[in-house]
């Protein structure tokens, strides 16, 4: 296996630090930020404050979906009319060397001087009309541009968003851990920090509103809370002991989605008939009862 040492350079501890502190930084700087914050925040609008929330987390608004489209349909027709003006302006070119040198020629007959004269005027004219409409699109694309910065700036600094690239190194990172984690079934069990930080990403307000709103995300990302999942099944398997870990997957079935979790369901099912000791049993119990007298909302409760 020509992957071995590679593999086995990535499970090192600095290379696990590093991961996180790479493909993971953003989304745990926001859970960071949202901990610290609390309440402190200067109160908003709910419109403002829905729409500001969806831009954290990466949830692109309809409102910038369509300046996308419509910038992008705009750039395209640009660089068509900017081809069409560069022939244009070399036909136009073409027509007046032709006209000049009938002008020059001593044996030039008025007609083909009239000819030269009409082809010139008609090549000039195009040329002038399509150097006008380049330059209209070229300004309706500057003003869809401005219209797009304004729309993502309006969601606050993109050091404190889940922006596009944001989201590509945290899925990076996820595929890294899954391909690390599927050659080694320590993994997981070995790096407490991976681990720390997916229970994090897990329980955070930002995955739940992605899922929420799965239908704006770009597909790339919709396997986000598939894959958290999977780890965390992982890391339960190897660490029956660990119960809460066990209450933080029924947070997947607190609402309704389109990606199929039956495998966390079939999971809870198996280990807690049929894995989990007397001890282990005992402990979901006290657990699931701190729980039903708790203040958490009811339909952790109802799960």
């Amino acid at each position: 296996d020509e992957s071995a040492p590679l593999r086995t350079h990535l499970s090192g501890k600095q290379c696990s630090i590093q991961l996180l502190n790479v493909s993971f930084e953003r989304p745990l700087a926001i859970i960071r930020s949202e901990k610290s914050s609390g309440s402190s925040k200067s109160p908003m609008s709910p419109q403002s404050s829905t729409s500001d929330l969806l831009l954290t987390h990466g949830v692109v608004s309809e409102t910038e979906t369509i300046l996308k489209q419509r910038e992008s349909r705009l750039r395209q027709q640009l660089e068509s009319k900017q081809k069409s003006l560069l022939v244009a302006e070399k036909e136009a070119t073409r027509s007046k060397d032709l006209l000049q040198s009938r002008l020059t020629a001593s044996g030039a007959t008025s007609e083909s001087v009239e000819e030269a004269k009409r082809k010139h005027k008609d090549k000039q004219g195009k040329f002038d009309r399509l150097k006008r409409e380049y330059s209209e699109s070229k300004q309706k694309v500057a003003t869809v541009a401005a219209q797009l910065k304004q729309a993502k700036e309006s969601g606050g600094s993109v050091q404190q968003r889940m922006t596009h690239d944001a989201l590509e190194l945290q899925h990076q990172g996820f595929r890294i851990v899954e391909t690390l984690a599927k050659y080694d079934d320590s993994y997981l069990s070995e790096h407490n920090d991976a681990v720390r930080a997916f229970r994090w990403l897990w329980r955070s307000k930002g995955r739940h509103i992605r899922l929420q709103h799965q239908h704006k995300m770009n597909p790339r990302f919709h396997e986000e809370s598939s894959l958290l999942a999977g780890f965390l099944v992982k890391y339960a398997a190897a660490n029956p002991n660990d119960v809460d870990v066990l209450f933080e997957l029924l947070r997947i079935f607190l609402q309704p989605t389109t990606s199929d979790f039956t495998f966390v369901r079939d999971f809870l099912s198996h280990t807690v008939a049929d894995v989990l000791s007397d001890e282990d049993q005992t402990q979901v119990m006290q657990r699931f009862y701190t729980l039903i007298a708790g203040e958490g909302p009811e339909e952790t409760k109802v799960l």
